[in-house]
């Protein structure tokens, strides 16, 4: 069973929440780092002291505390022995506070022991906000943290307001990530009766024998988050192909075809307008799902958006039903799609809804302006939407466990910038006659069936199984 995380959020690349909801149980367990979730009388008894601790801090005090409900009682439950203030550190922004640290006593003639580095705020303080008036966003709490962990070589630190508690990753290969805890009453540790997952990845991720594992579990993570962005570009193309390839078979748009006057030219013209609407669509699924507030669409839990205009709330139930039951849908897909993107070429003011009109390569009037022209059929999108949408699932050992569905808040930007990239070196085209596609190695070219059945003939004779 998965570790159950719902009173978490994930931010960043580091550690993105499928790598944690798929792998990270498997891997702590390995390590020995993951405690048992029922069973420890002890641990239960722990876990309901410090929750009476969290429970009469209240909904406002200053950072000591804070202190003392929050993170002291930290300090032996984590398996760390001692509490010292840190020194200020030096960043590439000069003195930034050092926050606490939590220490084991050295051994005699040690003088290196492992530490975690720990900050703490006020109730209710913005951790993504400027602490103090007139300063910029780099100044946050949040960030600042992140630069001491990064200029001092840490890996994992904790921050919190008493609201939240923040489990920091400096990952000095990405962006500034964190897995956030909720310790308020409604969802966080303080209604926990019982000891959430989440107090046991704490305690995996920020003990003392965690400290040489983390850089591994990380780089585990990255590997995993390479690999769904090399499955997301092989989507992306699919959902490309597919949905350019539905509207040249709509015989709606049969008379327009017969008017074009060169198919290479349109192809390319179909093929780049084809890329714009797909990265619209990786735009909007990152930036609806976004954990980060300050990179998300503010709009994203108004119920206009998530029943109207959402395509993975509103829209991929209807896409389902077109793609596993064949259901007549009208053209209601299409409509959808089409309103999606006015709404944000346009722009929409509501009570609920407020999207400023956007522009640029992705909805400017000129970006899509022969496929504007085309009819779109629903199953055309219906298969454009499922690909973005949905990716094939693969047991253990590789074999075929279905369908799941792609979690783009956890991708990057850069990681979507990658996916498009890799789709602008492809050269399209619009065959006149069927086709066959040859390959050795990584060469590959397409030819015309009648050219490639001499080819096909020797390998079936040779077995070249790379031909």
């Amino acid at each position: 069973m998965s570790l159950d995380l719902r009173d978490c959020t994930f931010a960043g690349p580091a550690m993105p929440e499928p790598f944690v909801k798929y792998r990270l149980e498997e891997l702590l367990t390995k390590k020995k780092l993951l405690g048992k979730s029922t069973g420890d009388k002890t641990l239960q008894e722990s876990w309901q002291a410090y929750r009476n601790k969290l429970r009469s801090l209240g909904e406002q005090g200053l950072e000591q505390r804070v202190l003392h409900h929050v993170l002291e009682p930290l300090v032996e439950r984590l398996g760390w022995q001692l509490l010292d203030k840190a020194d200020p550190a030096t960043t590439r922004e000069g003195q930034e506070a050092g926050g606490y640290l939590l220490r084991i006593a050295p051994s005699q003639g040690e003088t290196d022991a492992p530490h975690l580095r720990a900050w703490v705020y006020p109730v209710g303080t913005d951790l993504d906000a400027p602490n103090k008036r007139g300063r910029a966003y780099r100044f946050s709490p949040g960030l600042v943290a992140q630069r001491v962990l990064l200029a001092k070589g840490e890996r994992v630190g904790l921050l919190t307001d008493g609201l939240e508690l923040r489990m920091l990753l400096s990952d000095p290969s990405g962006r500034d990530s964190h897995i956030g805890i909720r310790l308020d009453r409604s969802g966080g540790w303080r209604a926990a009766r019982e000891l959430p997952d989440s107090f046991r990845l704490l305690r995996a991720l920020c003990q003392p024998s965690a400290a040489g594992v983390i850089a591994e579990l990380l780089n585990e993570a990255r590997l995993s988050q390479s690999t769904v962005t090399k499955k997301l570009r092989e989507q992306a193309r699919r959902a490309v192909e597919t949905f350019i390839q539905g509207l040249l078979d709509d015989p709606a748009n049969r008379e327009l075809r017969n008017q074009w006057s060169a198919d290479d030219e349109a192809a390319k013209e179909l093929w780049r307008e084809g890329l714009v609407l797909v990265y619209r669509l990786l735009f909007i699924l990152k930036l609806e799902t976004s954990p980060d507030p300050a990179r998300a669409f503010s709009f994203a839990s108004s119920s206009l958006w998530r029943n109207s205009f959402s395509p993975s709330t509103a829209l991929a139930p209807i896409v389902e039903k077109v793609r596993d039951r064949g259901a007549e849908t009208g053209e209601f897909l299409a409509y959808s799609l089409r309103a999606l993107f006015r709404l944000f070429s346009h722009g929409l003011m509501s009570n609920e809804l407020h999207v400023s009109p956007l522009g640029g390569m992705l909805f400017g009037k000129e970006a899509t302006t022969k496929l504007d022209t085309l009819h779109w059929s629903e199953q055309a999108v219906a298969h454009l939407l499922d690909a973005l949408l949905w990716t094939p699932k693969k047991t253990s050992r590789g074999a075929d466990a279905g369908r799941e569905r792609v979690h783009y808040g956890a991708l990057d930007v850069e990681d979507l910038g990658r996916v498009y990239e890799a789709l602008l070196e492809l050269e399209p085209g619009i065959a006149s006659e069927p086709m066959c596609r040859l390959r050795r190695a990584k060469l590959e070219v397409v030819v015309p069936v009648a050219q490639g059945a001499s080819y096909r003939a020797t390998v079936a004779e040779e077995g070249d199984e790379d031909e």
